[in-house]
């Protein structure tokens, strides 16, 4: 066998022999409690044969200390019972408690859906899939075509049929998969009121010399009106005039800075 074969072989003769342990514990438990009944019998059987011997030898004219001993033995087992009568119906009662407790998560658990996700959450998905596999359309994704591409029901990333997305041939097309996925995610948030916290920041998203038609398709997209209640902040160096021109007709604040955004604050005096 092979090294985790073995392993695995190990793993369940230990599982065995820990049943065989718990077993093992239930039944000393077990003969414990009888042997513990078998003393208290014992000793109240010592105590009449005491309480007769007793009897025999004692004034005639007296109780008999036999009779008198049965009938303490009986009081104790009189109070005995209705002790145990009172914990079996506290018992009783927790465990009516349990079983209303059980027949409401059977309850729950007959409605839920029969696969793991809602129909909510299933239109969610399909949405953010709609929106992602349109968004590289427009992109012109080229390495392969965006219908093989999905979102895993998992872990809710993109995938390329059943796999992690890898773009051997263009990293190009992993940026154009990078802005819709992140867009989409937005877009159905916006859909659906999700939690999504309505910011979205790219920093240099055109990478990879992705072409410039792309990315100011990708630009337009994030200045649909229906993002407009949205924040999304693009920082690229692109000059401007090409970012003027590829957003030309479109609503959008833009902000020129000169010389390094980030800059060393003065010494102070």
């Amino acid at each position: 066998m092979t090294v985790e074969e073995n392993i695995d072989f190990i793993k369940a003769q230990i599982a065995v022999f820990q049943t065989m342990e718990r077993d093992n514990v239930r039944i000393v438990a077990a003969k414990r409690s009888q042997v513990a009944a078998l003393r208290e019998e014992v000793s109240e059987l010592r105590e009449r044969v005491r309480s007769v011997r007793t009897s025999l030898i004692s004034d005639a004219r007296l109780p008999s200390i036999a009779a008198l001993q049965e009938r303490v033995n009986l009081e104790t087992r009189i109070k005995r019972g209705e002790r145990t009568q009172q914990e079996f119906e506290t018992l009783l009662i927790r465990l009516g408690e349990t079983s209303g407790s059980w027949r409401d998560v059977e309850s729950r658990l007959a409605a839920l859906p029969p696969g793991d996700l809602t129909e909510t959450d299933e239109n969610k998905l399909k949405t953010l899939e709609r929106s992602f596999r349109n968004q590289l359309r427009t992109y012109g994704l080229s390495s392969t075509s965006p219908d093989t591409l999905a979102v895993s029901r998992e872990n809710y990333k993109p995938i390329h049929e059943g796999f992690d997305i890898e773009f051997n041939n263009s990293a190009s097309d992993l940026i154009r998969t990078l802005w819709a996925y992140y867009t989409a995610l937005l877009e159905t948030s916006v859909a659906f009121g999700g939690n999504h916290p309505g910011l979205l920041i790219l920093d240099e998203p055109r990478q990879q010399s992705t072409a410039r038609q792309s990315f100011g398709t990708f630009l337009r997209h994030l200045a649909d009106p229906s993002l407009a209640a949205q924040q999304v902040i693009v920082a690229t160096s692109e000059e401007d005039a090409v970012l003027k021109t590829l957003l030309e007709g479109q609503t959008f604040q833009y902000i020129d800075f000169e010389g390094k955004i980030l800059r060393r604050l003065p010494e102070s005096g």
